[in-house]
């Protein structure tokens, strides 16, 4: 037994020593659980950032040319108004494609397509 309390016993050199590689593991530790998460959370938020800053500059143009947009869809809506109300809606097949070849800008070729 007091071969084993011999054995036991630590010199304040090695003391020191197991503090010292104590602290380098603790902070190993950290930098490999700890910094290297954070480090990739960094990058893919900074990669969100990016892609949010490009949507945003996008949307920001959209809404800046809103009354555009609205303008066109608005004059849009009624020349497609005014195109369905000169074709009858009981017309045949024939009379369909002369209509077509007379008022539009398609070809003759694509209605068959």
């Amino acid at each position: 037994m007091d071969k084993l309390k011999g054995m036991l016993k630590i010199s304040e050199r090695d003391k020191k020593l197991l503090v010292v590689v104590l602290a380098v593991l603790i902070m190993a530790l950290a930098y490999f659980f700890g910094f290297q998460n954070l480090s990739d959370q960094v990058d893919t938020l900074s990669t969100k950032k990016t892609t949010l800053e490009t949507t945003q500059r996008d949307l920001k143009e959209k809404n800046n040319n809103k009354q555009k947009y609205v303008n066109d869809t608005m004059n849009y809506l009624k020349q497609y108004d005014n195109l369905l109300d000169r074709y009858a809606a009981g017309s045949t097949q024939p009379n369909s494609i002369d209509f077509f070849k007379s008022d539009t800008a398609f070809s003759y070729s694509s209605m068959f397509l």
